[in-house]
Formats: structure tokens, C-alpha cells, sequence
């Protein structure tokens, strides 16, 4: 073959996604042909694509250096030192493409994205903005974008841009999803909204799927096989919900499946491998050879670890690959899904005969809390709240900023105007223009902008300790902190929350209840706002509560794992034998 045949034979065997038969086909012809920078370039994909960054980088340098005027070949250079851990040189081959040719809508994109990842909200929000302006009608970019507004605090903005992105293209699954995730920090939009936004979901992206697999072996008391589904196996509240859980399983009565979506494996990925009978790795799989797959391994009982969050497969619970789907604990409603039979809450969060006509799924409810805690590793201590060592009152919420809706930051002003010595801590992204815009903000309501401090989001350690500058959170709503409250709670600090109708919005109500800290709980925003001044001009009762709070958590239903691992085993057993009974 010439080298024009050996191309088009490459990029045909690539469109089959057969890489290792790319590198065998071209590999001996590069090298016999140093001046044919496609076929180094086509080599270069190929092993980028086998994870061999150190085989792929030489290739595309050859690439590059006899053709220096082709974006493509930048844009894989950005990608090889991106996935290798090299963010500044992935940035810089990126900014090499948009000096060949600046409208190249591929290089904003992923420069963005590359900022998103390091925290750099502003240049990731100017970049998604420069390839909207050369793309105003793409979903893509208007999908990504919307991200980052919402990542900001900007619901509204993030879900006008999502609409406009389905208005484009209805069968834009990630835009339809990333739309419900984000109605959920909007306090304008309703649970009937969202409930039928949810089905609509469903309607539009799931086709006629196959039944359910019928059970080998129906009898009722037999041991289960679990499988967890989760992009989130890793440092991350699913990754340490799921070691506290597994480690407290009767592993008699259970065996555990974990089917890996894609995580970024850390030190906790490898703790969680260790209790997993079986490890499956599901990345590259379409969702039928990924449904293929939990069928062929018998499982009895599949979990959805994600809902419409990043990384979800929901489209394989569509394929219905296990006699019983359950979903929970990572989104805050439900998937929309019929194939979907069981989501698990509890009596607090939905109580009985107020919640289930917004869910699709059945509700199995866990009587006390529906979710664990597991403090940090590093031993923190507990320090004195701020007004106990002779500084201004503080207030915080160290929720992520999407969480700070405009009902909650109305409520914060009207809090710091009323009390104008007191300050407020939050957690804000790290974007210039947002900051002076919430500052306005506050300024209108009649607060001070001097009574207002940011923190961005950044390492544990800083998260952490930065609860020693607080002596009050502030728990979001509509939708509450769940994790970070209880955070909060262990290093000492009370909060004040609003409690709601709906599962997203009672949180607080799980674990303040929990904790008997029933008069922290609010039924209206202006009583929110009365108790938040009451605690700043009278601040004794908190500082009564900062050293109790880490052990009344500890003895909490939250902590109690072994009684939570008990309940679990109860509520799944009884919907085993429901399917065996109805067999």
C-alpha cells in the first residue's frame, strides 16, 4: 500500500476503535517514511488512545516537526501532557493551535475545560465565552458554559443556557441531565417542575428496553450478589460512604461487585478494591456491553451511585441488566427511569405520603438517615468559635458555590445588614467578576462589602481548617449541605438551616433533628433570618455547643454503622423476598 492507502486504512480501523491494529499497521511504515507527518500523527492517536502517553509523545513531536502549521497535531500534544499530569504544557500547546488559527472553537474548549480542572473559574468561564461567540448555537459549547455558571452560584444563567441547548438539540442527553442537576439550585423552580422535567428525561433519551434477567435461584434467604456503579470509587462522599458500608457488610448474606465508570483512582480507590470481591471496569464499554456484562455476572441487585450527576451510566440501568435497580445517596431525586424499581431515603427527608408521587421509583426508607458519615482522616481539633477569641462574629457556608441560590444569599444580606458588625465567610469561586457581582449584591440588600470575606475552593486541609474562622453556617437552600454540614458539625461549629419539602431540602432537618439540635431549624426564611441575628447578638449558646457537637455525631443514627449496615441488609432482604414472592 502507499502512504495515502495506508492512511485511509488507519483512520478506518480507528473508526472501529481497533487502536493496537493501527499501531502494528503503521509503526514499521513511519519509521521507513520520517517525513510522513500523518502517519506519525495517526500513530500518535492510536497509542494516546492505548494509554501509552510515553510511546504517543515522540510520535506526535515528529508530527509537529515536519508540519508545524497543523492545530490537530498541537491539539493531541495538549492532550498527551494534559492526561500525563501537565497541565501548564497542555496549556500552552492548546494557546499554540489558537495562534494558527484563532477561531478554532476545539482549542477554547478544552483550554476551558483544562481550567475548570485547576480551579481557574474566570479564564475556564472566558474561554467557554470566546468559542460561544464563534459557535452561539452549539450545544456543546452552551453545555460546558452552563457548567461553569452553575459551578459559580449562577443557576438562572446556567439553566437559560440548557434550555437553549435542548431548544437546538432535544436529544442532548448531558445537557438535559446537567439541566436537571442544576433546576436543583434554583429556588425558583418548583418540585412539580422538576418532577416532571425528570420524566421528560426519560421519555426523550430511553428507548423500549428488555425486561428484567430472570434470577437462577429464587429462594429468599439465599446469599446476594451486589454490584455499585460509580465514576466516584475514589476520595470523593460516595468513595467513603461506600468503604464505611462495605467494611460493616455481612459478607455471609452479601458479596460486592464494585463496576468502576470511570474514576480517578486515588489511595482510597485502592482501599475499596481490597473489599470488593470483584473489580470491574466498565470505560470503553457501550451501555449494552456494559448491561451485558452485570447480567453475565449474576448480579441480584444493582446500585446507581450517581443519578444526573458527572459520570453517570443511567443508560445501562436502562438496559436493566439486574432483576432489582436501586438508586441513591449521590443525587437528590429521582432518575426518572421506570426500569429504575427502588430509591432509598428515609422517613425524615421524604416522609411517608408527601413525597412519593414526585418520584418514579418506588421509596424503601431507611427509618432514621439514609446516609453515613465518615470524619476526615487527619485528626483536626477543635478550636474556640471565633467570637469566644475576641473576633467579630462570623457566619459561613463552605458549601460548593452552585449551592448559594439567590433565596439563600438574600437571607445572608438581610442577616449582615441587621447585624453590622457580624461578617460572613463563603466559598466562591475564583472569578473576579462573580465576587464584585455578589458583593453588589449584598451592597443593594444594605449590607457592607468589607463585612463580606471569600474563600475559593481548594485542598482538604484548607476546607477544614477553615471552619475555625466560622462561629454559625449557614445551611444553603433549597438545596441544603448534607456532607458539609456534617463536617461543619464535627469541627465544632453549629448551623442554622431552613427546612423544606422536599429530600434536597432536608437535609438539615436529618441531621439536626438527629443530633437534638431541633432549635437550630427554621420553617420560614424570615425566621432564618431572626434566629441568625439572635445567635450573633447572644453567641453564648454556640459557644455551649462548639465542644459538644463532635461527640453528640459521633452517637448519632449518621455515625452508627453498624446499625446502619444492619438496616441496610433488612430493607434489601425484604425486597428480595418480595421478588421471590411475586415470581
Amino acid at each position: 500500500m502507499n502512504l495515502p492507502q495506508l492512511s485511509a486504512r488507519a483512520r478506518d480501523m480507528m473508526g472501529r476503535q481497533q487502536w493496537e491494529e493501527v499501531v502494528l499497521l503503521l509503526q514499521g511504515p513511519v519509521r521507513q517514511n520520517r517525513g510522513w507527518d500523518e502517519g506519525w500523527f495517526l500513530l500518535a492517536q492510536a497509542n494516546y488512545q492505548l494509554g501509552r502517553l510515553a510511546e504517543a509523545f515522540p510520535c506526535v513531536r515528529e508530527a509537529i516537526g515536519v508540519r508545524a502549521d497543523k492545530v490537530d497535531y498541537y491539539l493531541l500534544l495538549g492532550h498527551i501532557f494534559r492526561k500525563a499530569g501537565h497541565p501548564d504544557d497542555a496549556a500552552n500547546a492548546y494557546h499554540a493551535c489558537l495562534e494558527l488559527q484563532p477561531d478554532f472553537v476545539a482549542a477554547w474548549m478544552v483550554l476551558g475545560g483544562l481550567a475548570r480542572e485547576q480551579r481557574k473559574a474566570r479564564d475556564a468561564r472566558v474561554f467557554f465565552e470566546s468559542a460561544l461567540k464563534l459557535r452561539p448555537n452549539d450545544p456543546n459549547v452552551q453545555t460546558n458554559l452552563a457548567a461553569v455558571l452553575s459551578d459559580a452560584g449562577c443557576a438562572r444563567e446556567s439553566i437559560e443556557l440548557l434550555e437553549a441547548a435542548l431548544r437546538t438539540n432535544s436529544a442532548a442527553r448531558l445537557a438535559h441531565s446537567n439541566l436537571l442537576l442544576t433546576m436543583h439550585y434554583d429556588s425558583e423552580t418548583t418540585h412539580e417542575r422538576l418532577a416532571a422535567e425528570h420524566r421528560l428525561w426519560a421519555q426523550r433519551h430511553v428507548a423500549a428496553r428488555p425486561c428484567a434477567p430472570r434470577p437462577s435461584d429464587l429462594a429468599p434467604e439465599r446469599r446476594l450478589r451486589l454490584g455499585f456503579l460509580s465514576a466516584d470509587f475514589k476520595n470523593h462522599p460516595v468513595g467513603r460512604f461506600m468503604e464505611v458500608l462495605w467494611r460493616h457488610l455481612s459478607r455471609d448474606a452479601f458479596e460486592i461487585i464494585a463496576y468502576d465508570a470511570g474514576t480517578t483512582a486515588d489511595n482510597l480507590t485502592a482501599r475499596l478494591r481490597l473489599q470488593a470481591r470483584s473489580w470491574q471496569s466498565l470505560a470503553g464499554l457501550s451501555d449494552e456491553d456494559a448491561a451485558e456484562r452485570i447480567r453475565k455476572d449474576g448480579v441480584d441487585v444493582l446500585f446507581d451511585l450517581s443519578g444526573h450527576s458527572a459520570g453517570n451510566r443511567l443508560l445501562v440501568f436502562a438496559e436493566k441488566p439486574a432483576p432489582i435497580q436501586v438508586t441513591w445517596f449521590a443525587y437528590p431525586n429521582t432518575t426518572g427511569l421506570t426500569a429504575m424499581d427502588y430509591r432509598l431515603t428515609d422517613e425524615l427527608a421524604d416522609p411517608v405520603g408527601s413525597s412519593e408521587s414526585f418520584y418514579v421509583e418506588k421509596l424503601l426508607r431507611f427509618k432514621q438517615i439514609a446516609w453515613l458519615y465518615r470524619p476526615p482522616d487527619v485528626a483536626y481539633g477543635i478550636r474556640p468559635l471565633p467570637h469566644s477569641r475576641g473576633q467579630p462574629f462570623t457566619f459561613g457556608c463552605l458549601n460548593k458555590p452552585a449551592k448559594a441560590s439567590a433565596a439563600s444569599l438574600a437571607a445572608w444580606a438581610e442577616i449582615l445588614r441587621r447585624c453590622p458588625k457580624a461578617r460572613l465567610l463563603l466559598q466562591a469561586q475564583d472569578d473576579a467578576d462573580r465576587l464584585e457581582d455578589l458583593s453588589r449584591q449584598f451592597i443593594r440588600a444594605g449590607a457592607r462589602a468589607d463585612q463580606l470575606q471569600f474563600v475559593h475552593p481548594g485542598p482538604p486541609q484548607q476546607y477544614y481548617e477553615s471552619h475555625y474562622d466560622v462561629d454559625l453556617m449557614l445551611d444553603p437552600f433549597p438545596y441544603n449541605g448534607a456532607i458539609t454540614t456534617a463536617d461543619a458539625l464535627w469541627m465544632g461549629v453549629p448551623a442554622l438551616s431552613l427546612a423544606g419539602h422536599t429530600y434536597v431540602s432536608r437535609q438539615g432537618v436529618c441531621l439536626l433533628r438527629h443530633l437534638g439540635l431541633e432549635d437550630w431549624l427554621c420553617g420560614s426564611p424570615e425566621e432564618y433570618v431572626q434566629k441568625g441575628v439572635n445567635a450573633a447578638e447572644q453567641p453564648q449558646s454556640l459557644a455551649a455547643l462548639n465542644t459538644q457537637l463532635r461527640d453528640r455525631l459521633t452517637h448519632s443514627p449518621v455515625m452508627d454503622y453498624a446499625g446502619f449496615a444492619a438496616e441496610f441488609e433488612s430493607l434489601l432482604r425484604d425486597a428480595w423476598r418480595k421478588l421471590c414472592a411475586a415470581a
